[in-house]
């Protein structure tokens, strides 16, 4: 290296003898040639092959390269290794609502702050999408250092993320494996620490979970279901059943809410708790979603030509139908092809949905309001808004979760959110449907607040499509409401039939 003027620049050098008509050497040449242009371009093609683009993190393959040479130290030391695997919880919906761009600077953040979280013995790399990974030496002497160090991950994941004009709160699923316990090798000690990622999603995400055999055999279970819920709508193991929604005031059933059941042919009947995050993953919750929608629409319209010409039609609606593709086109293809008024249907979404300041989402909203599509808010009081999106998305329906129902006699706080839910839907002029209702004392209590829609396992559990015309001829034959029989408390905690 030669530095010259606060600059460096790489020299290299070679020397040629001069000899005289004899041979003997009488002098030498020497050539000096500067080869900075080529040292920065070799340590540039070995930077990129070696590190992350995006973020500057160790990529797989050096993460894969540090992991061999800490576990050959820990070996010769008798230490133990830690293996850290983690991705962004609902990375794929800030891809899908804001951009991947947007999402670049955000994996951009997410790196730099799980950095600032490490020690300098430890690597953090990236290994593609929104996972990265920790390998870590840890010391006998301090056991506890790995449950401070994902602890410290998740108090810095956990401040506001302020990416451009947008602020984000996001948290991180972390997934740990020790060696040697849980792995005598890298491969297997990165696919523990995979399986415990996996588990902790299913815990809920934003939360640690440590490998241990079992996880192995929940994770097998996962991946099998996944693997087989792509073969699900082909074989007709798909059932939409439907919830009614009973008005108190009318006595009357006045819709119904679509819900997905799957029958699978090994495990019985399975919860959408289980397979719609499976089905939203992997994409399938589109074509999934769009089977729904139009097998709800053609049942409602026959319910409706049986009599009940207004019976409204619920159906839920996740972020990912209205980001990808054009739901608003297949929605009014639907519709004309099965002939279901829009007027009585009506998209469940969640806050979360109605919170993404996505131009996409934006867009189909008012595209499906110009149709005359209603919008509900479902779950509504359990998330974080400024309660903006109300009359910017000119929503119609308010649903009241079922977890401020359930416990309207227990917590005076539930009571609480549930009148002043009440007191909103009324100032503008919006439906508020109650939902969980399961005892005549939560009735009660909704009917004095003039909660007047109700909908929960008191009047009627979800059913198959071909139970919901005689529930509805029994409805309005006359004097037979909803209402009667109220008053008096039954031991199986039914009303009488509607």
């Amino acid at each position: 290296l030669l530095s010259r003027s606060g600059k460096e620049y790489a020299i290299e050098d070679s020397a040629a003898p001069i000899r005289s008509g004899t041979g003997e050497v009488i002098g030498c040449v020497v050539v000096f040639r500067d080869v900075t242009e080529k040292r920065n371009l070799l340590h540039k093609v070995a930077h990129q092959a070696n590190y992350d683009a995006l973020t500057d993190l160790p990529n797989r393959y050096l993460f894969q390269d540090r992991m061999v040479q800490l576990f050959g130290q820990a070996r010769r030391l008798e230490q133990a290794v830690a293996m850290i695997y983690l991705d962004v919880d609902h990375f794929k919906k800030i891809n899908d609502t804001l951009g991947h761009p947007f999402g670049d600077l955000v994996l951009k953040e997410v790196g730099r702050r799980i950095r600032s979280a490490v020690r300098g013995s430890d690597t953090v790399a990236r290994l593609g999408g929104d996972e990265f990974a920790i390998v870590a030496p840890v010391e006998l002497s301090s056991p506890d250092h790995i449950a401070i160090l994902t602890r410290k991950i998740q108090e810095v994941m956990a401040l506001p993320f302020q990416i451009e004009d947008q602020e984000l709160h996001l948290s991180a699923s972390i997934g740990v494996a020790i060696f040697p316990e849980d792995g005598p090798d890298p491969t297997t000690l990165i696919r523990n620490a995979d399986i415990a990622l996996y588990h902790a999603k299913e815990q809920g995400r934003n939360n640690v979970q440590f490998f241990s055999p079992l996880l192995n055999l929940t994770v097998q279970e996962r991946t099998e279901m996944e693997t087989h819920l792509h073969t699900a709508l082909g074989m007709k193991e798909f059932e939409v059943c439907y919830q009614p929604v009973v008005d108190l005031d009318r006595g009357t059933i006045v819709g119904v809410e679509a819900l997905l059941r799957w029958h699978h042919p090994q495990r019985g009947l399975v919860g959408p708790d289980r397979f719609i995050p499976l089905a939203e993953d992997s994409g399938l919750i589109i074509p999934i979603g769009e089977w729904v929608m139009e097998t709800a629409c053609r049942q409602a319209l026959e319910w409706q030509n049986l009599g009940n010409p207004s019976l409204r039609l619920a159906v839920n609606v996740s972020a990912l139908q209205l980001t990808r593709g054009d739901f608003p086109g297949f929605l009014n293809r639907c519709l004309q092809i099965t002939g279901f008024p829009s007027d009585c249907l009506e998209l469940e979404l969640t806050e979360s949905v109605l919170l993404q300041k996505s131009g996409k989402v934006t867009e189909a909203l008012v595209r499906l309001h110009a149709m005359g599509v209603r919008i509900s808010v479902d779950d509504f009081g359990t998330g974080y808004s400024s309660l903006s999106y109300l009359t910017r998305f000119q929503v119609n329906t308010l649903k009241i979760d079922g977890s401020f129902v359930r416990g309207i006699a227990s917590h005076s706080g539930n009571a609480a959110v549930i009148t002043a839910i009440l007191a909103l839907g009324k100032a503008m002029s919006l439906d508020v449907i109650a939902e969980g209702v399961e005892t005549v004392e939560q009735v009660r209590f909704l009917k004095n607040h003039h909660c007047r829609l109700l909908q929960g396992f008191l009047f009627s559990h979800p059913v198959s499509a071909n139970k919901i015309p005689e529930i509805l001829a029994k409805n309005y034959r006359k004097g037979e409401g909803v209402l009667s029989g109220l008053g008096e408390d039954r031991s199986d905690g039914e009303v009488p039939p509607i």
